[in-house]
């Protein structure tokens, strides 16, 4: 299977299993209560298999490291301007964060940045896509885990401790697995390429991880939740599709950087709410409803105005 059918063929199953959540959930087969389940399985039994496989596979060309830091950039001004908007708009306790999550994190991956730079910019692109996104774990887990127990915690705890708690937690597991592939990526380990192929375990987990995620996902889609958070989603929107790419040109041109670095970066700029800020909600029980409004709108608006039309354009093809 080449490489464009392949991830092709992972976003059917994205797309089918999220089908497959929502009729389960709308005939009574499978609770919405599950999706945390489903969420957690996938991101302790896969997201960390999978995570410490593909960056211990990476090569760290010098001159990329900058990459990342762009990322956790991008991520961190958009998660202040985030929780500002959602002061702006008085959103209450449990709102203000899956609204800021949905504002700062993107579905950069497999999910659907990684098919989109392949099909727009070629192959090359993935390796840069790859090193682009080695912070977000760390900024996920980090960061925006710490602020869920803080928003959901009745006992006021400080930064440090909530911190402590976050990387204690068994959902951060990938944390430490991204960790270990950093370090063997770093030390040049030699990369068991030959056998992984051989038994198609990457294949394997891809699948099975992308089934549990979007499963969890299609179980919280309700089309009635989602008519009261529709204004407060197409003002995410705005920052999705307008800030976010503005910031990353203004580093862009401070930075220096030209080519492909430069259009992969503009690309995923604009991608749309990444999978974790569904997630993070439906684990930590924020607001799930806002969560899943903005993933959905934010997606519908990306295939169908920013993909087509907007794109092409702002990377210069």
């Amino acid at each position: 299977m080449g490489t464009q059918t392949q991830i092709v063929f992972f976003s059917l199953v994205a797309l089918v299993s999220t089908l497959f959540g929502y009729l389960a959930r709308r005939q009574g087969w499978i609770s919405t209560e599950r999706a945390g389940w489903f969420m957690k399985a996938a991101i302790v039994g896969f997201d960390t298999s999978l995570g410490f496989f593909a960056v211990w596979r990476l090569h760290i060309i010098p001159g990329t490291w900058r990459l990342p830091l762009v990322n956790v950039a991008v991520i961190a001004t958009l998660l202040a301007a985030g929780f500002a908007v959602a002061r702006l708009l008085k959103m209450g306790r449990l709102q203000t964060p899956s609204f800021a999550f949905g504002a700062s994190i993107s579905n950069l991956s497999y999910t659907l940045g990684g098919f989109v730079a392949l099909s727009l910019l070629g192959p090359d692109a993935l390796g840069y896509q790859f090193i682009y996104i080695l912070s977000s774990p760390f900024f996920i887990f980090l960061v925006l885990f710490p602020i869920a127990h803080h928003y959901t915690s009745e006992s006021g705890l400080g930064p440090l401790e909530l911190v402590r708690r976050s990387v204690a937690d068994l959902r951060s597991l990938p944390l430490y697995a991204v960790t270990a592939g950093l370090a063997l990526s770093l030390t040049k380990a030699p990369y068991p390429a030959e056998t992984l192929e051989r038994v198609h375990l990457i294949d394997v987990l891809l699948v099975v991880g992308i089934v549990l995620s979007y499963v969890g996902i299609g179980l919280t889609i309700s089309l009635r939740a989602m008519r009261p958070y529709l204004v407060q989603s197409v003002v995410m929107c705005g920052l999705k599709f307008a800030v976010a790419p503005l910031l990353m040109f203004g580093l862009m041109s401070a930075l220096g950087y030209t080519g492909i670095g430069r259009q992969l970066c503009l690309l995923l700029a604009f991608m749309p709410c990444a999978v974790y800020s569904i997630m993070i909600p439906t684990l930590f029980r924020t607001d799930r409803d806002l969560a899943m409004t903005n993933f959905i709108v934010s997606h519908a608006v990306f295939f169908a105005v920013i993909l087509p039309f907007v794109l092409p354009w702002a990377i210069g093809l």
